[in-house]
C-alpha cells in the first residue's frame, strides 16, 4: 500500500485526485480521477468495493462508480453479494459498477462452457434486481486468460440512469502483456461506422409544411431516361433534401425551446414573486403548449427508432425510448468478425471484409451459365 501511496498520479498526464482500498496480499482497487472536471463528494471503502460519489464541476449532477475486484473462495462470495446489495442502496444515482468480479455470467463466458452454479446464478440475479446493463464486449470474448484457460471475469455493468445521460457507450477489451487480466476500456464515443441508414422520420408528418415541400422537391427533380431510373433519382434527390432539412430543423427546434425554457422560467420567477401580470400568464399557456409540441416531436422519433411496437401513441416515456433506441444501437453494433479463422476487431478492416463478402457473393466471376438453344418445333404424335 505504501508503494502505491508514492507513486505520482500527476505522472500518467492528470492533474489527478485518487483513493485507494486494499486487503492485506491480495492487492488492492485505486480509483484516479482528473480533479479538473470532478469533484469527489463522498468515498465508501469495503472489503471488496471501493465506490465514490463524483460531482462534475461546472454543474451539480451527480454520479457514483464502484470498482470491485471480486473474491474467489465461496463462503466470502456470498459476503460480497451483501456488499454489493448494499453499495447499490448508498449509490441512489447514476451508477456504474466495474471490476475484476472473479465471476462468470454464464457458460458462454467460459472457454469450453461449464454448468450453471450457484455463483452464476447470484451474479445474475445481482444484475437483474439492480436493472443494471451488461454491455456487449469489443476486441474479445474473454478477459482473463491463463494457458488453455479462458473467461470474461472483466466487466462494466450500468444502471438506466446512467445510460439515459451517456447512452452512446460501448466496452472494449485491449491488448494486455504484463497481467493475465486485459484492461477494459468504457468509451462514451462509439466506433465511427460509416453514415447511417436512411429512414423516413414520423415526426416529419408533423410539421405542417411536409407535404407542399415533398411536392415542391419532387417538381424541381427533372432527370431524363427510362421510368424506373428517373424515379430511382428523384428519390435520392428528396432524400437529400430531407437530411438537409432535418439537420436545419433540429437546429431551430432546440433554439426555440432553450428560448421557450428561458421565458418560462422568467415568467414563473415573476409569479412568485407577484410581479406577473394577465399578458404573463396568457403567454405562459401558449408557451407551455409550444413547449409540450416541441417534446412530443422528440418523443415521436424516439418511440420510432426504440422499435417499440406494443405501446400506444399516447404513452409517454421519453427516457424508456431513449434508452430503448440506445440498447438498439449497441446491439446492432458488429464488436467482431471471424473471417477465414482470424478474430477481426478494427472497425475498418471490418468494413473492407463485410463489403469484400458481398462483392465476391454478388460477382460474375467464374459462373457457369446455361448456353441458349435453338428453339424446338412443337411435334404432335397420332
Amino acid at each position: 500500500m505504501e508503494q502505491i501511496r508514492n507513486i505520482d498520479m500527476r505522472s500518467m498526464g492528470f492533474n489527478t485526485d485518487w483513493d485507494l482500498a486494499s486487503k492485506g496480499a491480495s492487492g488492492g482497487i485505486l480509483v484516479a480521477w482528473d480533479s479538473v472536471l470532478w469533484d469527489s463528494t463522498d468515498v465508501w471503502r469495503g472489503v471488496f468495493s471501493l465506490s465514490v460519489a463524483f460531482r462534475k464541476s461546472n454543474d451539480n449532477s451527480v454520479w457514483f462508480f464502484s470498482g470491485v475486484y471480486g473474491p474467489l473462495s465461496s463462503s466470502e462470495k456470498c459476503l460480497f453479494g451483501e456488499e454489493l446489495n448494499q453499495t447499490r442502496r448508498l449509490c441512489s444515482a447514476p451508477w456504474c459498477i466495474g471490476g475484476d468480479f472473479n465471476e462468470v455470467l454464464g457458460s458462454r463466458d467460459r472457454l469450453g462452457g461449464q454448468q450453471v452454479t450457484a455463483g452464476m446464478r447470484s451474479f445474475a440475479d445481482f444484475i437483474a434486481i439492480n436493472e443494471l446493463a451488461d454491455l456487449p464486449l469489443g476486441g474479445s470474448s474473454f478477459t482473463w486468460a491463463r494457458g488453455s484457460n479462458r473467461s470474461r471475469l472483466d466487466r462494466f455493468l450500468l444502471s438506466g440512469d446512467w445510460l439515459a445521460i451517456l447512452s452512446e457507450v460501448y466496452q472494449q477489451a485491449l491488448p494486455h502483456s504484463v497481467s493475465d487480466h486485459c484492461p477494459l476500456l468504457l468509451s462514451p464515443k462509439m466506433e465511427f461506422w460509416g453514415p447511417p441508414p436512411f429512414r423516413f422520420e414520423l415526426a416529419w408528418l408533423e410539421n405542417p409544411q411536409m407535404e407542399a415541400l415533398l411536392v415542391r422537391w419532387w417538381s424541381e427533380s427533372v432527370f431524363e431516361g427510362l421510368g424506373d431510373v428517373v424515379i430511382g433519382k428523384k428519390l435520392r434527390f428528396i432524400k437529400g433534401k430531407l437530411k438537409e432539412w432535418d439537420k436545419e430543423q433540429k437546429e431551430v427546434d432546440q433554439g426555440r425551446k432553450r428560448i421557450l425554457e428561458d421565458r418560462l422560467m422568467e415568467i414563473n420567477t415573476l409569479a412568485e414573486s407577484g410581479l406577473s401580470s394577465t399578458e404573463d400568464y396568457e403567454q405562459q399557456g401558449r408557451l407551455i403548449q409550444e413547449h409540450k409540441e416541441l417534446l412530443m416531436l422528440k418523443e415521436i422519433s424516439l418511440r420510432q427508432r426504440s422499435r417499440v411496437k406494443w405501446l400506444l401513441e399516447g404513452d409517454k416515456n421519453t427516457a424508456f425510448f431513449h434508452a430503448m433506441a440506445s440498447a438498439r444501437r449497441r446491439r446492432n453494433i458488429i464488436e467482431s468478425l471471424e473471417v477465414e479463422g482470424e478474430i477481426v476487431s478494427d472497425n475498418e478492416r471490418i468494413i473492407e471484409e463485410i463489403i469484400e463478402f458481398y462483392r465476391s457473393l454478388y460477382s460474375a466471376d467464374g459462373m457457369l451459365r446455361p448456353i441458349p438453344q435453338p428453339e424446338w418445333k412443337s411435334l404432335s404424335l397420332r
